[in-house]
């Protein structure tokens, strides 16, 4: 009888922990669900914008460019650009890292003088399509190199990214966003 008793106790917690380990799933795959809503309209995530002429005037041999203005941001209205007075000055910083709690950035505009020739050129990028739904951990990093402007993805330690590898990159683990990499 107390074979009896013990297997029915084990069946029956079985049943328990199934039933919550049901609930468990249920309720992570509407937090996912919740996740994906609130990714696409402004959440905030932990992660990074990049940029730094000085390295890749290294490696690449020489300066090429001169940085006139920058800004990341959202239609929220938060951004990280350069100063009023940067900008009016053409002083603008040659090198940014920030890491923190911000919206994905919307869009990417740079606006650079190409050092050889002292032509000036802008582009805006939109990165709706081009970055993932959760940023979290991630890297927007761009260079400009002449008068071309490429945006990079560095995904986080633990995560692969959807986007092609660049090979023959400086950078270790460098995918590119902008301009797209035709197969």
């Amino acid at each position: 009888m107390t074979g009896q008793r013990t297997v029915h106790a084990l069946r029956s917690r079985a049943q328990r922990l199934l039933s919550v380990g049901a609930a468990v799933t249920r309720t992570w795959r509407l937090l996912g669900a919740c996740t994906r809503v609130a990714a696409g309209s402004g959440s905030k995530f932990d992660h990074a914008f990049k940029f730094d002429l000085v390295a890749s005037a290294f490696a690449y041999g020489t300066p090429d460019a001169e940085l006139l203005d920058y800004e990341y941001g959202s239609a929220a209205g938060s951004s990280v650009r350069a100063s009023r007075q940067a900008v009016k000055r053409e002083k603008v910083t040659d090198r940014v890292f920030l890491y923190q709690y911000m919206p994905a950035g919307e869009y990417l505009h740079v606006r650079w003088r190409e050092l050889p020739s002292r032509a000036v050129h802008e582009d805006r990028v939109d990165l709706r399509p081009m970055l993932p739904r959760n940023m979290t951990g991630h890297c927007v990093y761009f260079e400009v190199v002449d008068a071309q402007l490429f945006v990079y993805l560095f995904p986080p330690p633990y995560a692969y990214a959807p986007v092609r590898r660049v090979t023959g990159s400086p950078y270790a683990a460098k995918y590119q966003i902008y301009p797209p990499v035709r197969e």
